[in-house]
């Protein structure tokens, strides 16, 4: 009974920390204001967890995990290219928060943290699996065009699309269609390997 107890204490910890962060930020959040928000002790948090950074990336890598395992390749999920995408956005939607908090703390510059490249990275390699089998330079040229067309604009919509559409006062389906032919025209269309 004590791995069950341990497990949903983290994810106890885990759902109170991203939602703090995603409310005053990353920063301004601390491990006490989390042990106290989620009714444990510090020492609770540093059992499961190192450090804030330590629980900031397991958050990020949950969220890639869940996609995952929600989200099958095009060729295996039956859904054509428009609406693999988006249910890929559907789903990063509701990871909207951390998806800032990961995207804010990728470009700070007095921080180390990786985590955004690990995870595209992750995503960019579990879409193609040859990636491996490239030479080095058909290989940058794959992860560059990746990385810059197709995973960065994705989390960028799924971040501003609601300001994006405030401010120009469009409609949310006419938003993410206009995002998804986007998205396939400059992307997609324009594979280089």
């Amino acid at each position: 009974m004590p791995k069950i107890d341990g497990y949903l204490t983290k994810e106890k910890i885990l759902n109170v920390a991203e939602k703090l962060f995603s409310e005053v930020g990353y920063d301004a959040a601390s491990i006490s204001t989390i042990s106290k928000l989620a009714g444990i002790n510090k020492a609770t948090i540093y059992f499961h967890f190192k450090n804030k950074q330590s629980v900031l990336h397991e958050l990020f890598f949950n969220m890639i995990e869940q996609m995952e395992n929600r989200l099958l390749p095009v060729e295996e999920s039956g859904l054509n290219l428009k609406d693999k995408l988006r249910k890929e956005i559907d789903f990063l939607r509701e990871k909207k928060d951390i998806i800032s908090i990961l995207l804010m703390e990728s470009i700070k510059t007095n921080t180390r943290d990786d985590s955004l490249f690990q995870i595209a990275y992750s995503e960019i390699y579990n879409k193609k699996s040859r990636l491996t089998e490239l030479a080095n330079s058909k290989k940058n040229l794959f992860l560059a065009h990746e990385f810059f067309t197709g995973f960065i604009p994705i989390l960028n919509f799924v971040v501003l699309e609601d300001k994006y559409r405030n401010f120009f006062k469009l409609d949310e389906e006419s938003v993410i269609d206009n995002f998804i032919d986007v998205i396939i025209k400059s992307h997609y269309n324009t594979h280089i390997i």
